[in-house]
């Protein structure tokens, strides 16, 4: 692939992610209590959220070393 294919993909790669877990903390009425006892769209908010955010920088800090 070219090397500006590569930085759109993993552009995209960490955007996903980054999304997700915004996605995640998100208030739903209708859902189980979260870890922290919120009622959020996921049940494992904080985790999640952070493991969402780990995944997003490290596309982030993969694609920034390709240059």
């Amino acid at each position: 692939m070219k090397r500006d294919a590569w930085h759109s993909l993993l552009t995209w790669l960490s955007a996903i992610p980054l999304t997700l877990a915004v996605v995640t903390l998100l208030p739903r009425p209708a859902s189980h209590p979260d870890l922290l006892g919120f009622r959020t769209v996921c049940a494992f908010a904080p985790g999640s959220t952070l493991v969402l955010l780990g995944l997003s920088l490290f596309f982030r800090m993969y694609r920034d070393s390709r240059r």
